[in-house]
């Protein structure tokens, strides 16, 4: 990605001879937005000269618009040219300086805990150049949602697969298996003064205590057992 360069109005008038009103004419006709206010405001050079070749203003004189363009095309030809030249690395774009969660675990789990810090970065990325009026600001914004398009068949996926693991299951279903539970255990413990009356009648009090607790221990133990 081309690495914009930002001049002030005086610097862009002297590159290009495009005045201040101009700027504020190809401001009102695109998205071009300088980074900053007043006299300490920063246009973007590159982004002025592509305009001025594929819009030339036609309300000036022929001569300037001319010179303007000639001047624009200048500009444009001797960036390309520095870029190409032989062990210069290409320059990238300004970003905000985000961490990103380092997981290398396999599997789907792990995979969309990555793409969860990548709409993270993205997000935080997009932030950062709309509130710098970065001219990228648009297509960062199109990097966190197609984050957030995987992000979602991420998600679905996962859940299909739990779904076939037999991991996740439906509502009613887990309802219904925790009412069947409750009502096994329910009927165990209504059925011990019935099956225990006739055997502790006139035991001492700490023999019949011992007995009523081992035989809910056994109902819970095997409520237990059955959840396992």
């Amino acid at each position: 990605m081309t690495q914009e360069i930002w001049l002030s109005r005086k610097e862009i008038e002297e590159k290009v001879g495009v005045s201040a009103s101009m700027l504020k004419k190809i401001r009102a006709n695109s998205d071009i937005r300088p980074k900053g206010r007043g006299v300490a405001s920063r246009w973007p050079l590159l982004a002025v000269c592509e305009w001025l070749l594929a819009n030339p203003p036609v309300k000036i004189n022929n001569k300037k618009t001319m010179k303007m363009r000639r001047l624009a095309a200048q500009v444009l030809k001797e960036h390309r040219k520095q870029e190409k030249k032989p062990g210069k690395a290409a320059s990238k774009a300004k970003q905000p300086s985000v961490k990103v969660d380092d997981n290398q675990q396999p599997g789907l789990e792990a995979a969309l805990d990555r793409l969860r810090a990548a709409e993270r970065v993205t997000y935080q990325r997009w932030q950062s150049a709309f509130q710098e009026n970065d001219s990228n600001a648009s297509v960062y914004f199109r990097d966190w949602q197609q984050a957030l398009d995987l992000l979602r068949k991420a998600e679905d996926n996962l859940l299909t697969v739990l779904n076939k693991r037999r991991e996740l299951l439906p509502t009613d279903e887990v309802k219904t298996w925790l009412t069947r539970q409750i009502e096994a255990a329910k009927a165990h413990l209504l059925d011990l003064p019935g099956k225990l009356a006739p055997v502790i009648e006139g035991l001492p009090w700490p023999q019949i205590q011992k007995m009523l607790e081992t035989e809910i221990k056994d109902a819970l133990s095997k409520l237990s057992a059955d959840i396992k």
